[in-house]
């Protein structure tokens, strides 16, 4: 059995629009491990998250491609076999968190020097900035990389309160709500990594995790931003709902934001 050697802290770079279809590395694992580092946990759970959340939505999809690496100190056919038990170790984590495994795919990449990270296009210019190396291989290339590709078909609806019924109310809003916070939570991240508009496009190491990273933080502020939203429709038509009204409603039904 081929030995596993630690390689330290995992770390995490965040490339492209983060704010459109974000491209997440997950990097340094152990040479010859599988399994994520601690410090790419707060990240998988965001991911496994969102994609729970979303699947409540009827007018947002998101789709998780989980592609997998290694470096090219072995043989090709046993990275190939790492990549794949690494793709699949983050995969049942992100499924962990209830994340539908129809929205999941997997693409093991081995160690193609066509498509490993630390030689192909986006990630490549994280080995420019930042030159990055490692003993044994290239930590970039022992890594996992997520592609969220998020899509969307969101109108800034005004209901008439007194002739739409509350179930169609509430599912506008939390969609809304909901495309509004996982952008949010993508603009704290990039905050961090793109401090300079110019950078942009070339990926940077990130420390710390995501500002919301627990179901319960996720869900108080979906529950907010949707409540947030109807109150808002209800002033632009007049109508006086109170927000007590609108809890009520919203915890009437079996919607995975009911107050805890």
């Amino acid at each position: 059995m081929t030995k596993v050697v630690n390689t330290g802290p995992g770390k995490i770079a965040v490339i492209g629009n983060t704010s459109a279809s974000p491209i997440i590395l997950l990097y340094n694992f152990s040479s010859n491990g599988d399994a994520p580092k601690k410090e790419h946990s707060a990240m998988i759970a965001w991911i496994g998250i969102s994609a729970k959340l979303a699947s409540l939505s009827k007018s947002i999809n998101l789709r998780i491609d989980i592609e997998g690496f290694a470096d090219s100190s072995g043989q090709s056919q046993s990275n190939l076999s790492l990549a794949k038990r690494r793709a699949e170790s983050v995969k049942k984590t992100v499924l962990s968190y209830g994340a539908p495994a129809t929205s999941l795919k997997l693409h093991p990449r081995g160690s193609n020097p066509a498509q490993i990270p630390s030689k192909a296009t986006p990630f490549k210019n994280l080995v420019q900035a930042q030159k990055i190396t490692a003993k044994g291989g290239n930590e970039l290339d022992r890594s996992v990389a997520i592609f969220v590709m998020k899509f969307a078909s969101i109108k800034d609806l005004k209901p008439d309160f007194s002739k739409t019924g509350w179930d169609s109310i509430i599912q506008q809003a939390y969609d809304k709500a909901l495309w509004s916070v996982i952008d949010a939570n993508l603009l704290e991240i990039a905050k961090g990594i793109f401090p300079n508009p110019s950078v942009k496009g070339i990926p940077i190491p990130i420390t710390g995790a995501p500002p919301m990273t627990t179901q319960e933080k996720v869900k108080a502020a979906i529950r907010k931003k949707t409540i947030d939203i109807i109150m808002e429709w209800a002033k632009r038509k007049g109508h006086n709902i109170t927000r007590e009204k609108v809890e009520k409603e919203i915890d009437s039904r079996n919607y995975d934001i009911s107050k805890r």
